[in-house]
């Protein structure tokens, strides 16, 4: 049965930890056209467990959205706000039947799609989007650094009827928490973006009026490592007085990253962006000459894919969906190495300065096509197809 025909009879049911409030809303801002783009074909309907919180029930495109009342609840209360979304679920499912659960995160999300999944006996999809699969005790960052949340990611891929993921390389790290059998399971579904404000984007050539740019896009925070890309750009920007390093985001460790720059000598060639509208993302890619990416990991890197939509040629650590986009026109360097990602800087901008630019601006173009919104959508839904048609036989 297609898409077009199984509309209006598929129910599906997305649990997250967090869901945008509207367009603007700077925290995950690209679940939203995911779920309106699902919604056009399927019902859809959405609960986030954790933000926004308290505010009632509302649409998302065709998507109902269903806030909890205990967002933000510390570990020792969460059992309350379980409890409330596995009762929320169970009124919807009495409403209107699930035929799929889709937890987008493994951990908390795919703990409570685990437990849903087998009280309303219902198929259970789960999304590794974030840092499931990996654990860095010394950042503290990551499932598989903490008892509680490796026990949920566990409970959450044993239930799951597919695993889905984003990145080659999320799937290989997926796949080491699994037995042989399981690991069949694992299935490559990336998260979509609406490319087509990136893919407009005419990167500048480099100018003497103009300094070369490098621009990162990301949270500051210690798995994102922008102490690595400050020492890594450093030489550079010793090297070459003009370089520019244009930071857009803010976080915890804004301030360290200020004295760091401070100690490296290069604190007047960094740009404090901080935070900028998701409309002005493709703007700032513009600007640049160089896109870098410092983060010990990424399950996709949707930063890299809207870099690459731009055309901008990149430097960055071997994390998320970058191997995939290696061959195209970007640089890699292992995660903290900054000697490796300093190396890789160079390779970038020489291919930015370099003649075969726009040949390499179109063919990382290219390579990013398939995460465009219309066709990673289209994957979610033949997916919610096969486990819909597999409940009904």
């Amino acid at each position: 049965m297609s898409h077009a025909q199984r509309s209006g009879a598929t129910h599906v049911a997305w649990i997250l930890p967090a869901f945008p409030r509207d367009a603007a809303d700077p925290l995950v801002p690209y679940w939203g056209p995911m779920a309106q783009a699902v919604a056009e074909v399927m019902h859809l309907d959405v609960l986030p467990l954790r933000f926004p919180s308290a505010t009632a029930p509302f649409a998302c495109g065709r998507a109902r959205v269903h806030p909890l009342p205990h967002g933000h609840l510390r570990l020792r209360r969460s059992p309350r706000l379980w409890t409330a979304a596995l009762s929320r679920l169970r009124r919807l499912h009495r409403q209107r039947p699930f035929h799929v659960i889709h937890a987008l995160h493994g951990n908390e999300a795919g703990f409570l799609g685990a437990l849903a999944s087998r009280m309303l006996d219902v198929p259970l999809v789960v999304h590794l989007g974030g840092g499931e699969t990996v654990g860095f005790p010394h950042l503290a960052y990551g499932s598989q650094a903490f008892a509680v949340e490796r026990w949920q990611v566990r409970t959450a891929m044993r239930r799951a009827r597919r695993i889905t993921v984003g990145s080659l390389a999320q799937g290989r790290l997926a796949t080491r928490l699994l037995s042989e059998r399981r690991a069949a399971r694992v299935v490559l579904a990336p998260l979509g973006i609406r490319l087509a404000p990136f893919l407009a984007v005419s990167p500048a050539p480099p100018a003497a009026s103009r300094p070369l740019t490098l621009l990162s896009v990301a949270e500051f925070n210690a798995v994102k490592d922008l102490e690595t890309l400050l020492r890594a750009v450093a030489p550079w920007a010793q090297a070459l007085p003009d370089l520019r390093l244009a930071l857009v985001g803010g976080g915890p460790v804004l301030a360290d990253l200020r004295r760091l720059a401070g100690r490296l000598g290069i604190a007047h060639q960094v740009v404090w962006r901080g935070q900028i509208p998701n409309a002005a993302v493709p703007l700032a890619l513009g600007a640049a000459t160089v896109f870098v990416h410092s983060a010990r990991h990424e399950a996709q890197g949707l930063a890299l894919i809207e870099a690459a939509a731009a055309g901008l040629p990149m430097a960055s650590t071997s994390v998320g969906v970058a191997p995939e986009l290696a061959p195209a026109g970007l640089a890699t360097a292992a995660p903290g190495d900054a000697a490796g990602l300093s190396a890789a800087i160079g390779q970038a901008l020489a291919w930015a300065l370099g003649a075969d630019a726009p040949a390499r601006s179109a063919a990382l173009r290219a390579t990013v096509a398939r995460f465009d919104l219309p066709q990673a959508v289209s994957g979610w839904l033949r997916l919610y197809d096969a486990m819909a048609d597999r409940m009904t036989r």
